[in-house]
């Protein structure tokens, strides 16, 4: 898994993050201190300091592992990151928050017990309200339920239907890419329930 950075038009040479690294996600602190998380015998997490990535840290190890992961800052700098495990046969979705360099609970976020769920997205709103968006992880295309759930002070809420008529063109969740949809006063979508995914 490797690093890059671009400035006026140039990219800077590559770094290494981990040799065995994959499924990698990226963002940025407060501080535009670089964070990412990724697949190595289990999901990793590590911090760009002094000019390499040399702080890694072990967010969750299992036996059966899969991908997916996400993660993403809120305004106090706390990172939330959700993942992809494999959970009794059943391909589930993990949480975790880590507060001030310390990593809280590991919590269930959903577990498949008809199926595999597909890669999660998450988003954080304003209020610093993390979002969890899912969808199962169909192997023909069909008309699928979206749904979420919201993380508030590290509690994770009941399940809420995002749509339930998503169309998966292929074998993948029909859901890419997370938005948080800054509502009108006369929105479609309620204040404080909006996330919004592609």
């Amino acid at each position: 898994l490797y690093y890059w950075t671009g400035t006026t038009g140039a990219w800077s040479t590559r770094q290494l993050v981990d040799t065995n690294g994959s499924n990698g996600d990226i963002t940025v602190t407060s501080a535009d201190l670089p964070i990412c998380i990724y697949n190595d015998s289990g999901v990793k997490y590590n911090t760009r300091s002094g000019g390499t990535w040399a702080n890694e840290e072990t967010v969750t190890t299992y036996a059966a592992g899969y991908s997916g992961n996400k993660l993403v800052v809120d305004s106090a700098d706390n990172v939330h990151v959700v993942w992809n495990e494999v959970i009794a046969g059943y391909v589930a979705i993990e949480y975790r928050m880590r507060t001030s360099g310390v990593w809280g609970r590991e919590q269930s976020v959903v577990s498949g017990t008809i199926d595999d769920y597909g890669y999660p997205l998450v988003g954080v709103d304003s209020s610093d309200n993390v979002y969890i968006v899912y969808q199962y992880d169909r192997l023909t295309a069909q008309a699928e339920t979206v749904w979420y759930k919201r993380v508030n002070s590290e509690v994770v809420g009941e399940e809420i239907v995002l749509d339930s008529e998503a169309t998966q063109p292929n074998s993948y969740p029909s859901t890419y890419a997370y938005l948080w949809h800054r509502f009108p006063t006369s929105g479609i979508l309620p204040p404080g329930e909006s996330p919004t995914c592609l």
